[in-house]
């Protein structure tokens, strides 16, 4: 099966939602939370990608609870926050187009019929609809900022207890980087002295590729901005008290974090 477009070439109809979640768009903060994955949509035209509903209700499709977090951690932080809508499995907005995985024919043992043997086209026009406009916007919102106040990017993802055929995995929550460790290792040394009965993961279960990730290396790393990526075990904190208190957690963490790094950063006197 190949992608099926719109009689206009166009990828998403106009019932289709906007790629683009955004929640306290107004608000003013030198923190600014992205979710690549917060939503498993697919546009109509691609006919759920000839998959059953569950395989996209599943990790495969999106980071389950993710943007839920992401969502609680702005509140905590006073700041703005940016998900992805649409499944990772239409295009991938944490990764390069080149990476083998930007639009994945196959997942945690999963075959993925509509992603077989895709056109150019029908790769740009997923880029052009879902992608583009998701980092537009991170990037339009860093701009405006201005180097007055240096953001701080805090990427929320979550990770599935063990995959088909890996592993189970013991972290309940992982702190994630690329080569500027700065603020991950700040928020790691918080952690681990204040999440009481959580496994936390340094770099586990994934660390910022450089190569094939998108999110991270395009807005953070290349420009030189602090920033953490948090990897939470999808099968935890489903209550909604349990959440804000995680959330409540990782946004001191957070914040220890930038004020270390800020103080770090200032000229003597």
């Amino acid at each position: 099966m190949s992608s099926i477009m719109l009689h206009n070439g166009a990828l998403l109809g106009p019932f289709d939602p906007h790629p683009v979640l955004i929640h306290g768009m107004d608000r003013e903060s030198h923190f600014l939370i992205v979710c690549d994955h917060a939503g498993n949509s697919v546009p109509a035209s691609l006919d759920n990608l000839g998959l059953a509903p569950e395989p996209l209700a599943d990790h495969i499709g999106w980071d389950v609870n993710a943007w839920s977090l992401a969502i609680g951690l702005a509140d905590r932080l006073g700041a703005p926050g940016f998900g992805q809508r649409y499944s990772r499995l239409v295009i991938d907005c944490n990764r390069q187009i080149s990476a083998a995985d930007s639009i994945a024919p196959h997942s945690d043992g999963i075959h993925i019929p509509g992603n077989q043997g895709l056109a150019k086209h029908h790769v740009a026009r997923r880029h052009e609809a879902i992608l583009a406009p998701y980092h537009n916007q991170i990037a339009n919102h860093i701009s405006m900022l201005g180097m007055q106040t240096p953001p701080c990017i805090v990427s929320m993802h979550t990770f599935s207890r063990r995959l088909t055929l890996g592993p189970e995995r013991p972290w309940h929550v992982g702190v994630i980087s690329g080569p500027d460790g700065r603020m991950r290792l700040s928020v790691l040394a918080y952690l681990r002295q204040n999440a009481d009965g959580l496994v936390i993961g340094d770099n586990q279960p994934y660390q910022v590729g450089m190569e094939t990730d998108y999110t991270l290396p395009m807005h953070a790393e290349a420009a030189g901005h602090p920033y953490v990526e948090f990897e939470v075990r999808n099968d935890l904190f489903d209550r909604r008290a349990e959440r804000e208190e995680l959330c409540g957690l990782l946004a001191n963490a957070v914040t220890y974090a930038y004020e270390s790094l800020s103080l770090t950063n200032r000229e003597p006197t």
